[in-house]
């Protein structure tokens, strides 16, 4: 549901701190999450699933320019973690869906012994619409939350461009050739979705783009986990369940997370170095890009002024 309203009866009602009466629904107490500094330009009435309802402005506001920030980072995206920075600070995954599983599992169930079309079903759908959209803000405001604090700290950081569809495809396979460890698959592919990678990616993107920063995409198919990050020797192998390995030709410890995320730093910025080579790398910024600075930190030396590991 979409009703356009009138900007300046809900200005007026903003400034006047009273109800927003609303065709169709009459009075509305409305509860602002940020007070909008200028005009709107357009406001939109909206409901969820959830039988929220929501009033979007359009609003031209001046960004606040954040701290001037020298420093890089590379991020490599988990599960276990939801990402590991080439700095060594891990971020932990909240895993949100498995924190109401039980209780969305429980109104699912009350759901299918209730008759299809009933006053009773529609009450469970609704609360379980209800506990989809908490599960969803929960995991919204975590990634802002983290992304946020990325671009305000860092002047460019390099992401590994994943493919999401692909990693969270189903192994089912088919009639002639059946697919192995479907199972295990589904609950691998619901621990990816819960993450959301994609929406890491995405506010990390146009966040870039407000504040000046440059976020660089690193192919997905740079061998980040199976290169030392202190010598360069590429391993011809790496299974998925090593965590931790040993670089027979430097003798370097590697966390393989740590390594990864190293290694994709590196090559962001050996590919904003040298646009000419990209290959598949995307890479976004804004005005305030600072290719001087980023030039002199890979001068520093191979292992990014980090001891190795």
């Amino acid at each position: 549901m979409r009703l356009q309203l009138d900007q300046r009866v809900v200005m007026n009602h903003y400034r006047a701190g009273d109800l927003l009466r609303i065709p169709g629904l009459g009075p509305c107490k409305l509860r602002w999450s940020r007070k909008p500094l200028g005009v709107p330009k357009m406001v939109t009435l909206r409901r969820d699933a959830a039988g929220r309802y929501w009033v979007s402005m359009a609003i031209e506001e001046a960004l606040p320019a954040p701290p001037a920030s020298s420093q890089t980072v590379g991020i490599d995206l988990g599960t276990h973690h939801l990402a590991v920075l080439s700095t060594g600070e891990a971020l932990d995954n909240p895993r949100h869906g498995n924190r109401y599983a039980e209780r969305l599992h429980r109104l699912q169930r009350r759901l299918a012994r209730q008759c299809p079309g009933s006053h009773r079903g529609a009450v469970t759908k609704q609360r379980i619409a209800r506990l989809h959209a908490r599960i969803a803000d929960c995991r919204r405001e975590h990634l802002h939350c983290l992304t946020t604090r990325r671009i305000r700290d860092n002047q460019t950081i390099c992401l590994e461009d994943l493919h999401k569809r692909g990693m969270s495809a189903s192994a089912r396979g088919t009639p002639d050739r059946p697919g192995k460890r479907v199972r295990q698959k589904a609950g691998l592919n619901r621990s990816l979705l819960d993450a959301a990678f994609g929406a890491f990616a995405r506010q990390l993107e146009y966040k870039a783009a407000w504040y000046g920063r440059t976020l660089i995409k690193v192919d997905r198919f740079y061998p980040s986990s199976k290169t030392c990050s202190a010598c360069g020797l590429r391993r011809d192998e790496l299974r998925l369940d090593v965590r931790h390995w040993r670089c027979p030709k430097c003798g370097a410890e590697h966390d393989r997370d740590h390594n990864a995320a190293c290694n994709i730093e590196r090559e962001g910025l050996r590919q904003l170095q040298h646009p000419e080579d990209t290959g598949e790398v995307r890479a976004f910024g804004g005005e305030g890009a600072c290719p001087v600075a980023v030039s002199a930190r890979i001068a520093q030396a191979p292992s990014l002024g980090r001891e190795p590991g």
